[in-house]
Order: C-alpha cells, then structure tokens, then sequence
C-alpha cells in the first residue's frame, strides 16, 4: 500500500474510505438483482429461519437458567461440643 512516512495516513484513510464505499456498493447491486431475480420469497425464508434459530437461543438459554440453581445451605448439627 503506501510507503511509511509522513503524509501517508492521508492515502491510508483514502484507500480505506474507497473500500468501503465499493463493498457498499456491491452489497446494493446484489440485493437490487436479488429483488428483481427472485423477489422477496428468498427473504420471507431467511427471516423465519432466523426466528426459528432465536427461538431455539432462547430455549437454550432457559435451560442453562435452571442449572443455575442456588444449592441449598447444610444444617450443622446441634450436638455436644468436645473439648
């Protein structure tokens, strides 16, 4: 990329903006051809898939809660003191 030195921050940060904006970019340009190719049914399954998956985060989690429980305290027994 560019050389180390002074000024080169300022292409650093130019080369990195310009990456940015073109990923950006390509991302609109696959969803745009996306939307014309398939239209929106591709999406409506993407997104139940994703529910079921947080479904399921969420049963996993309620399990995880119960494992958690606090153990009950033991009683000393009451007794004679031996000396």
């Amino acid at each position: 990329m560019a050389e180390d030195g002074p000024g080169s921050s300022g292409m650093r940060t130019l080369h990195h903006v310009g990456w940015v904006l073109f990923t950006l970019a390509l991302g609109v340009m696959s969803a745009e051809k996306k939307e014309s190719e398939g239209g929106n049914e591709g999406e409506e399954e993407e997104e139940e898939e994703e529910e079921e998956k947080k479904k399921k985060k969420k049963k996993k989690k309620k399990k995880k809660k119960k494992k958690k429980k606090k153990k009950k305290k033991k009683k000393k027994k009451k007794g004679q003191i031996y000396r």
